[in-house]
């Protein structure tokens, strides 16, 4: 089975607290193990970095049906996606 990987960019509309953050990561996890979405999340001074990987379907519904369209943040905007063979982080819900 092949692995859909998109990288996206985006600017918060606020900056996150440490509960808010953690609150919106602990939801991301719940939200992307119910379809296996695995992956990385980065934020630095309000911009979000997240690396989605899982079936192509799923990953691209993920970005383009939800967080695009999150106010939470705005310019959500696709770096890189691409086909891969395997997963780069397989355990990982968004957070070590």
């Amino acid at each position: 089975m092949n692995i859909y990987r998109l990288m996206y960019i985006s600017t918060g509309r606020k900056i996150f607290g440490t509960d808010e953050l953690r609150e919106f990561v602990d939801v991301c996890i719940k939200n992307n193990a119910e379809i296996n979405v695995t992956g990385m999340l980065l934020y630095v001074n309000g911009n979000f970095l997240q690396l989605l990987e899982g079936r192509q379907e799923d990953v691209k519904a993920l970005f383009y049906d939800r967080i695009a369209l999150d106010k939470r943040h705005s310019g959500a905007f696709v770096l890189w996606q691409s086909e891969v063979s395997e997963r780069v982080f397989p355990d990982w819900a968004m957070s070590s």
